[in-house]
């Protein structure tokens, strides 16, 4: 589960030109009987103990607050393109920001994924750089993102670049991608066929989905399986007896190295051991040697005698 000094900002404040107009509320169409805003907050409110804020069109609250829970608070913000990323980075200034876009069916294993990431790059987008194998939308499409709070002036700097430039004509697309791009301090933002893919960009391509047009919509209805949630539950219990066979093999993997390393060692002090006798056979031959070539070894039988002995003993 998150920690909860990650603070949680979900976007459902834009204008949906694109959806019908701002009669037509996107965030609250229904998949799998749920709106979609609704289903995000409540997964979110399941896997983590952040605090969470929710923007939402003017004068629409009472229309957007779908959940009502001590965690969540719901402002009022309009939203075009240009300002997500930067009205988001507004909200509880210094933390550490987890920002979901409202308007995405989340599957619900890649919401618990970018809840609960451990940070790496300081910036994280979760998305889909390219077309969806399931929903089969052409293009890509970006989910949420996670910014530690030392990394948000620098996003917010980006932010307010590409809007301007924007606003300029110096670009003629203000989306996120070419904040990523500018963040990332790639220079000519238009001169990209494709969006390059870029270190800090993390997979996202299942059932998790971007609803922008009604056609979008009526394609989730269609592709979405009624019974995804019993097989998202099926496939985590799938997973979960995978990890514990995975650590139960790594466990017999490390007690066989283990029990190789001590075989090692008895080893190492046999061959120890052996070289011991070898030098003190040497030794001992060479004392024999030397008392057959003195005098004393043909004077003296007894002598003679335990010499034989002596070797006999240490040839056997």
């Amino acid at each position: 589960m998150s920690n909860p000094k990650w603070h949680i900002v979900i976007l459902a404040g834009g204008d949906q030109t694109r959806f019908g107009g701002a009669d037509m509320a996107k965030h609250l169409v229904e998949v799998l009987g749920e709106p979609i805003l609704k289903r995000t907050i409540r997964l979110t409110l399941e896997n983590s103990e952040s605090f969470i804020t929710v923007i939402v069109p003017p004068g629409r609250i009472s229309q957007y607050k779908v959940i009502e829970d001590p965690r969540v608070n719901y402002i009022e913000k309009p939203l075009r393109s240009e300002q997500k990323i930067e009205s988001a980075l507004e909200v509880s200034l210094g933390s550490d920001l987890i920002i979901l876009w409202g308007d995405v069916f989340f599957n619900r294993n890649s919401l618990t994924r970018i809840l609960n990431d451990t940070p790496s790059e300081g910036l994280e987008a979760y998305c889909r750089y390219g077309h969806s194998e399931i929903t089969k939308k052409p293009w890509g499409e970006i989910f949420g993102l996670r910014i530690q709070s030392e990394f948000r002036n620098k996003l917010a700097e980006s932010a307010r670049w590409v809007k301007n430039a924007f606003a300029s004509g110096e670009i003629h697309r203000d989306g996120s991608w070419e904040v990523f791009k500018h963040y990332s301090g790639l220079e000519n933002l238009d001169g990209y066929r494709v969006h390059p893919r870029l270190p800090f960009y993390r997979e996202v391509n299942d059932f998790t989905e971007d609803i922008d047009f009604p056609e979008d919509y009526h394609s989730m209805l269609l592709n979405v399986p009624s019974n995804l949630e019993d097989a998202l539950d099926f496939i985590s219990e799938i997973n979960s007896k995978s990890i514990e066979q995975k650590q139960t093999l790594e466990q017999e993997k490390q007690t066989l190295e283990q029990e190789k390393q001590t075989l090692e060692q008895e080893k190492q002090t046999l061959e120890q051991e052996k070289q011991t006798l070898e030098q003190e056979k040497q030794t001992l031959e060479d004392s024999l040697i030397q008392i057959i070539k003195s005098r004393s070894w043909r004077l003296t039988k007894p002598l003679r005698s335990f010499v034989i002995f002596i070797r006999t003993r240490i040839e056997s």
